[in-house]
């Protein structure tokens, strides 16, 4: 069980972001980051509400279907996350009673530099950045679990579509850095996170919601890593890092279109700025 402490995951943030740099080609500058080790109990409050306080969306609830959301965030996605970049406050979490489960210091290592690149989307793209927040407050109004006046949900596909490029790039990367630089890499969640992410899979399956909660956010890992790796191995990582110049309903097609049909999309791009496949 891999030992976690501010000083031991600041050594492994060092050591992994020359890497996670390479492999995407953008810039860090690691001096304005935080990073804060945590408890799962304390994801709610430090990890996923400042996003909402920073974008002045309250996390009141009065209804009851409000409250059993605000519930799960609690209760069940905090056994989900190891770690978590937050890019309102520019802080890196790390959940120390998930990410030490059956964890080694490369496993750690690899967590790390999937959060990084979440730090590198949002620090090195600011049109993107400003996208992402603009479509979270529009999905969910002035009040986060609870409906109300101010909100849109028709803008909700396009921060899945996001959230599907943000989530997918992590995870190629990720896999690159396993693959050439921690092979013995070994992480896992919280045991419980198992059983009850088949439970949420079944109500979910049941309830006929497929693209959002628990498992919409399950199929932005798998989706975008398939779409970003189509991406990559067609053009190369500038094409990739061009998704994040585009705007969210033609980031949008590129989501729908899938992994094949993205390349398809991305082709004039390609030809205009002379990208030749790599």
């Amino acid at each position: 069980m891999v030992v976690i402490s501010e000083r031991s995951v600041e050594k492994l943030v060092r050591d992994v972001v020359p890497k996670v740099a390479m492999l995407t080609n953008w810039s860090y500058d690691l001096g304005e980051l935080k990073i804060r080790i945590i408890n799962r109990s304390q994801l709610w409050e430090h990890g996923f509400k400042p996003k909402y306080d920073y974008l002045g969306i309250s996390t009141e609830t009065k209804t009851d279907s409000g409250k059993q959301t605000l519930s799960m965030y609690k209760n069940i996605f905090s056994f989900f996350t190891a770690a978590l970049y937050e890019p309102s406050c520019d802080t890196l979490f790390v959940v120390a009673n998930n990410a030490r489960f059956d964890t080694n210091e490369s496993g750690l290592t690899v967590l790390l530099g999937h959060e990084l690149v979440h730090r590198g989307q949002f620090t090195q793209n600011p049109q993107f950045t400003k996208q992402y927040f603009s479509l979270v407050k529009k999905q969910y109004g002035s009040l986060a679990f609870e409906e109300d006046e101010h909100e849109d949900k028709s803008f909700g596909k396009y921060l899945q579509s996001l959230m599907t490029i943000v989530e997918g790039d992590a995870s190629f990367v990720e896999s690159q850095l396993k693959k050439m630089y921690y092979q013995d890499a070994s992480y896992k969640c919280a045991g419980i996170a198992l059983w009850v992410s088949s439970a949420v899979l079944l109500a979910s399956l049941a309830n006929g919601d497929s693209k959002s909660g628990l498992l919409g956010k399950l199929s932005q890992y798998t989706a975008g890593e398939k779409i970003i790796k189509r991406v990559y191995e067609d053009s190369g990582r500038k094409l990739v890092n061009c998704i994040y110049k585009k705007d969210f309903q033609r980031i949008h097609d590129i989501v729908e279109a899938g992994n094949n049909g993205a390349i398809s999309l991305l082709r004039d791009l390609t030809s205009r700025l002379g990208y030749g496949r790599r």
